[in-house]
């Protein structure tokens, strides 16, 4: 089960109001992992507000629930811990259309490509600030590359400081994100193959 503590992590704030993924679409590249992606209201700064009570601040501007696109990669699904990588397509939360609808109008859709379903399209709906007000509705896209490097644990496309920061840590706490060769146990072998893997792929 996809829960909150898994696509947050721990301390993230809860409310009554969420926070909320909403219109999911999925699709399974080819080193077998679920990839998602969804709008999220986890940034909402109203999260906790009914909406029939969001109408307008304390300077009589209208207000609106605002929303997030992220996109999440899971591996070993059909284990008891598996490892959940979450990226935030979005650079900022934007408001929802007007009251009382409260609705984006549009969808999103993922897709792979290529032979070895390692690209992902995205395609989303989503608002910008323009540093005076909110654009309309604008479709934006996203290719996202997965690399089947075994060390490339912030799926940069290769080997690089930032994937040994993110295995040293889930290494000292005992993560599924430390478990290289997926064999439900974290181990010395993990280590040889992370190791092995990055300096394979130009690590330095």
């Amino acid at each position: 089960m996809l829960t909150d503590l898994k696509l947050l992590g721990p301390g993230a704030p809860v409310t009554n109001h969420g926070p909320d993924q909403i219109m999911p679409s999925m699709a399974i590249d080819g080193c077998g992992a679920i990839n998602l992606v969804f709008y999220d209201n986890r940034n909402d700064p109203y999260l906790d507000v009914d909406v029939d009570n969001l109408d307008v601040d304390s300077g009589g501007n209208p207000i609106f629930h605002e929303v997030d696109v992220y996109y999440a990669r899971i591996t070993g699904f059909d284990t008891a811990s598996p490892n959940v990588y979450t990226k935030r397509l979005t650079t900022a939360p934007f408001p929802l259309m007007q009251a009382p609808s409260q609705q984006l109008g549009d969808y999103h859709h993922m897709v792979t490509a290529g032979p070895d379903k390692k690209t992902l399209f995205v395609a989303y709906i989503a608002r910008e600030w323009d540093g005076n007000a909110w654009s309309e509705r604008n479709c934006y896209a996203h290719r996202i590359k997965i690399n089947r490097c075994l060390s490339d644990l912030n799926l940069s496309g290769g080997a690089d400081g930032g994937d040994v920061d993110l295995f040293a840590d889930a290494l000292a706490n005992n993560d599924p994100l430390a478990d290289v060769n997926a064999d439900a146990a974290i181990d010395g072998t993990d280590i040889e193959l992370f190791i092995d893997s990055y300096v394979d792929n130009g690590g330095e």
